[in-house]
């Protein structure tokens, strides 16, 4: 129960630990002899949990350098009721992380099952996660581990209650995938100085256009329209997100503002070009902006590919033209042999 926003401090208690198919009765128990590195890593956060009140984490590097980021026990204890608390995710949920321990996704999983007292199942990341169909009542995937999980095992899905998607944006062929299974899906927004979502939007069975913020969190814009959040466990956060804003609490994602490319006086985001492009382009691809004369910005397409031949290059430009409006069509290809990406996976996008 939230009082003036915050949530009251719980004891921790035992629950049941699966670290790559083995069980430990207790989390706060570590086993006398492991020889496997990863049940060494998650015994090791768990001590950490124990006697520590401050918390380093590392940003993903997505838009710079990757930096630590300190948060208090406190907070992170807020964090994880929060999420409890939207998704109605009680004590005994059976949960899976399948992230790395080592950035933030992985680590509130396990942060948030020590909080709530679930039963957490712990694996080594991988592409497909769900290779054998298990019946889990929460579970956090990347978009390409939900790809992944579609082409190679579908059914698995039907044996999860909620799904949420995050670290990368969920472009339109994966939501219209996931329509076909029986679990709630919702994508997720957040950063690690929020520690991972402070908001949600449900994808599947029913899609939401608008973000809804986590209990506790608050959203403002300041004048560039750039997203603020705000919560009773953290100081204010301005954003490099541009948004449209519904109230207090709701929320609809345009593009960053490091990203917008001004052609002509005109703004355009690069992310809602690469939404009506996705599934039409085989190649991995970004959309960013380079100079030009007389608009001052351009829209560039940057592909992950070899030069294409010029008439595959002439019936490509034409595939793309009829999908976007005519300012929103790039003006200039760019073809690279290979992405620079974060040590999470997320392409480092560059202007040219």
């Amino acid at each position: 129960m939230l009082r003036n926003g915050i949530y009251p401090t719980s004891i921790l208690t035992d629950y049941a630990l699966h670290i790559n198919g083995e069980r430990f009765p207790s989390p706060l128990r570590k086993p006398s002899a492991s020889t496997d590195p990863l049940a060494m890593e998650v015994f090791e956060l768990i001590k950490e949990w124990q006697i520590n009140n401050r918390f380093k984490l590392t940003t993903s590097g997505s838009t710079g350098t990757p930096k630590p980021i300190y948060h208090s026990k406190e907070a992170i204890i807020q964090s994880a009721r929060g999420t409890a608390d939207f998704f109605s995710l009680k004590e005994g949920t059976k949960a899976l992380c399948c992230l790395p321990l080592r950035k933030i996704a992985g680590r509130m999983m396990l942060y948030r099952s020590l909080v709530n007292h679930w039963e957490l199942t712990v694996q080594h990341p991988e592409g497909n996660p769900l290779k054998t169909a298990k019946a889990y009542d929460f579970v956090a995937l990347t978009p390409f581990q939900a790809h992944q999980v579609i082409k190679e095992n579908p059914a698995a899905l039907n044996q999860i209650k909620t799904v949420i998607i995050g670290g990368a944006k969920v472009d339109s062929a994966l939501i219209e995938a996931l329509q076909s299974f029986n679990c709630e899906v919702w994508e997720t927004y957040g950063m690690t100085e929020t520690l991972t979502h402070i908001a949600a939007k449900q994808i599947s069975p029913s899609t939401q256009e608008s973000f809804h913020c986590l209990p506790s969190i608050q959203v403002r814009v300041n004048k560039e329209d750039q997203l603020c959040i705000s919560s009773p466990y953290f100081s204010e956060i301005i954003t490099n997100d541009v948004v449209q804003l519904i109230d207090q609490c709701t929320f609809q994602l345009l593009g960053r503002k490091d990203f917008v490319i001004n052609s002509g006086g005109l703004k355009l985001f690069p992310e809602q070009i690469e939404s009506k492009l996705m599934g039409a382009i085989e190649d991995r691809f970004y959309i960013t902006k380079s100079p030009h004369d007389t608009l001052g910005e351009q829209v560039t397409i940057v592909i992950e590919s070899n030069a294409y031949p010029e008439d595959q290059l002439q019936q490509f430009k034409s595939t793309i033209t009829g999908l976007l409006s005519k300012f929103e069509v790039p003006k200039k290809y760019v073809f690279l042999p290979h992405f620079e990406e974060t040590t999470t996976g997320k392409i480092i996008r560059k202007a040219l």
